[in-house]
C-alpha cells in the first residue's frame, strides 16, 4: 500500500495548513520505505483557483496512492482532496507508528465494502452488513469530519442551512459542505435549506442509498428544502466512513 504522509522539516506529521511536504511511503504492517517527496506549497493569500490547482497537482503526483496522513483532517484542503477521491487520516503519533494503523483501516474499509456489496446489492461502501468494520475503533487515526456539521435536532433528525453557510463563506461550495454531511452524519432525516438544489445533489443522494424530497419554501422564506431520508437496510450507527467514499450505506 502507498500512503502520502504530510510532514514538516523535522519529518513529523503536521497540518496541510502549515509548511511541509508530502512524503510518499510504500509498504505494509510495520515495514515501510520512503519512495519520494512531493512538494505542497500554499501561500497565505492564494486564490481559490490556485488552491484547487495546487491540490489537484499533488493528487495527480500521488499516482495510485489515494490516502493522505497528517496531524489534522478538517477544513477545505481535506474536503477538496476527498472530492478528488483521496482519503484523509490524522494521527498524533510518529509517521512510522501511524502508517500500520492507516493501512489496517484502509484494508478494513475495503473488506467491509466487499462484504456490504455481497450482502446488499447496490450498497457499495464500508460499514453496512453484519461483517462491516467500524473505522472509528482504529485509534488514534480517525476519518475526516464534515467541514461544517449539521445541527442535531435530536432523535436522529438533523438540519443544515446551506444557503446561510454559503453566504458566510464565499470560498465554500455546495459539494464541500454537503458531501461530508451526507456521507458521515448518522441521521434518520436531514433537512437541507438552499436557494436551489445543486445539479449534482440527486445523483449523489442515490449513490449513497438515500432518498430526497424537495419542496419550495413558503413566503416570506425563499428557496427550497430538501428532506433526505435513509433507504431501508442502511444502519445510521455505522455511517462514520471517510468522506472519500462516494456511495452506498456506510
Amino acid at each position: 500500500m502507498k500512503i502520502a504522509a504530510y510532514v514538516n522539516d523535522d519529518g513529523e506529521l503536521t497540518s496541510l495548513y502549515k509548511k511541509g511536504r508530502f512524503r510518499l511511503y510504500e509498504g505494509e504492517a510495520k515495514t515501510w520505505r520512503t519512495i519520494g517527496d512531493i512538494p505542497f506549497e500554499m501561500s497565505a493569500d492564494a486564490s481559490l483557483p490556485n488552491v484547487r490547482e495546487t491540490i489537484e497537482t499533488a493528487a495527480t503526483s500521488f499516482g495510485e496512492c489515494k490516502v493522505i496522513l497528517s496531524s489534522e483532517a478538517r477544513g477545505f484542503f481535506y474536503s477538496y482532496f476527498a472530492e478528488l477521491g483521496v482519503a484523509s487520516w490524522k494521527s498524533g503519533e510518529t509517521v512510522l507508528d501511524a502508517l500500520p494503523t492507516v493501512e489496517k483501516g484502509e484494508r478494513a474499509k475495503a473488506e467491509a465494502a466487499a462484504n456490504c456489496a455481497s450482502a446488499h446489492e447496490g450498497c457499495n461502501t464500508g460499514g453496512c452488513g453484519s461483517k462491516g468494520k467500524k473505522l472509528v475503533q482504529l485509534q488514534p487515526v480517525t476519518a475526516a469530519e464534515p467541514l461544517i456539521p449539521a445541527e442535531d435536532l435530536g432523535e436522529g433528525h438533523f438540519r443544515f442551512d446551506l444557503a446561510s453557510e454559503l453566504k458566510k463563506n464565499p470560498l465554500l461550495n455546495s459539494r464541500q459542505a454537503l458531501i461530508p454531511i451526507l456521507s458521515q452524519t448518522p441521521f434518520e432525516t436531514l433537512e437541507i435549506i438552499c436557494d436551489h438544489v445543486p445539479r449534482w445533489f440527486m445523483q449523489r443522494v442515490a449513490e449513497l442509498d438515500l432518498d430526497a424530497a424537495i419542496v419550495t419554501l413558503e413566503p416570506p422564506a425563499h428557496g427550497v428544502k430538501a428532506t433526505v431520508t435513509r433507504r431501508p437496510g442502511c444502519d445510521t450507527s455505522r455511517r462514520r466512513a471517510p468522506a472519500s467514499l462516494s456511495g452506498g450505506c456506510a
